[in-house]
């Protein structure tokens, strides 16, 4: 009796990819929107950090970070932004998020929303 060689479909032998986070400006009436990107994770989150810090050092009365185009976030990228808004309330700054995507949104609902006052 021979053994057969196992065999892989072809959705089991794609490598995963991620989805690079990417960043970008955009002036606003009384602020600044932060237009954010692919998938907010434990590899992505300092990037995100580092721009909305580095958009929070010119003071803006307001940072919105737009993230509707999230792929996927997990609790690194909620810390990310929990980090973030605690950083916005030292510069005075208003922190707002939206539009958000359906991920961000499940993970802000399961967390009990803890950017809601």
């Amino acid at each position: 009796m021979s053994a057969s060689a196992p065999t892989t479909s072809a959705s089991t032998s794609q490598p995963w990819t991620c989805i690079p986070l990417t960043t970008t400006a955009q002036r606003a009436p009384g602020g600044l929107v932060l237009h954010v990107s692919g998938e907010l994770d434990l590899d992505s989150a300092p990037t995100l950090e580092s721009a909305a810090t580095a958009h929070l050092g010119a003071l803006p009365s307001v940072l919105t970070l737009d993230l509707s185009r999230i792929a996927f976030i997990d609790c690194a990228g909620l810390a990310a932004l929990l980090r973030i808004s605690v950083h916005a309330s030292y510069s005075r700054t208003a922190l707002l998020l939206g539009p958000i995507s359906p991920s961000v949104a499940r993970l802000i609902a399961l967390t009990g929303d803890p950017f809601h006052t």
